[in-house]
C-alpha cells in the first residue's frame, strides 16, 4: 500500500522499504513506468538501507525539483539516488548536497556538459551490448564514476534483476567509505 506526501502542490505516491536510520536510496523510475517497478529491487536492498520508490509526476525539471522537496519532507539530509530516468542527472546536478552517490540506469544525460558539476560517486549502467556514446562520455568526464554492461536490454533492473542488485550492491560497498 502506498504511502502519499502533498509536494510543489501535488500528491506523491510513494513505497517505503528497509528500517528508520539505514542510509537512504531513492529510486526514480523511467517512463512508461511507476514506482512498483523498482519493488523487487527494493526489497533485495533494503536489508542495508531505507528505501523509498517515488511516483514521479512529470520528468525533467519538475521531477527534479519533486525529487528534492520529496527528500527535504521525509527529513533525508543524503541519499544515493538511483534512477532509470533523466531526472537521477538532473537532481544529482541541482542538489550535490543532497546526493552523495548516483547510479544512473541505461539513461544518458540531459545536458551532458553540465556532468561535469557531478561531484557524487557514479555508477553508469548500460542495459546494451556497448554503452551509449552518451553515456561513455558522461562517465568519463565524472570524477569518480564507473562504466558498467548488463547486456539485457533498457529493463535490467528488471531483466536482471539479481545481477543488477549484485553490481548496485557492489558500488554501494565500495563508495560507503566516500559518502
Amino acid at each position: 500500500m502506498p504511502e502519499f506526501l502533498a509536494v510543489n502542490g501535488t500528491r506523491l505516491a510513494y513505497d517505503v522499504y528497509g528500517k528508520p536510520r539505514k542510509p537512504a536510496l531513492l529510486l526514480l523510475h523511467g517512463d512508461g513506468q511507476d514506482r512498483t517497478a523498482w519493488q523487487g529491487v527494493a526489497e533485495a536492498l533494503a536489508s542495508d538501507h531505507r528505501v523509498y520508490c517515488i511516483d514521479l509526476r512529470d520528468h525533467g525539471e519538475t521531477g527534479r525539483e519533486d525529487v528534492v522537496a520529496f527528500a527535504a519532507a521525509v527529513g533525508l539530509r543524503r541519499a544515493t539516488v538511483i534512477g532509470h530516468s533523466p531526472v537521477a542527472w538532473l537532481v544529482a546536478q541541482a542538489a550535490p548536497d543532497v546526493v552523495d552517490r548516483l547510479v544512473v540506469v541505461d539513461t544518458a544525460p540531459p545536458d551532458p556538459e553540465a556532468v561535469s558539476a557531478i561531484k557524487a560517486p557514479t555508477l553508469v549502467l548500460s542495459g546494451g551490448q556497448e554503452a551509449a556514446p552518451a553515456m561513455r562520455e558522461a562517465a568519463a568526464l565524472l570524477p569518480a564514476s564507473e562504466l558498467v554492461t548488463i547486456p539485457v536490454g533498457h529493463y535490467m533492473h528488471r531483466d536482471a534483476e539479481s545481477t543488477f542488485v549484485k553490481v548496485v550492491s557492489a558500488f554501494l560497498e565500495a563508495t560507503q567509505e566516500t559518502s
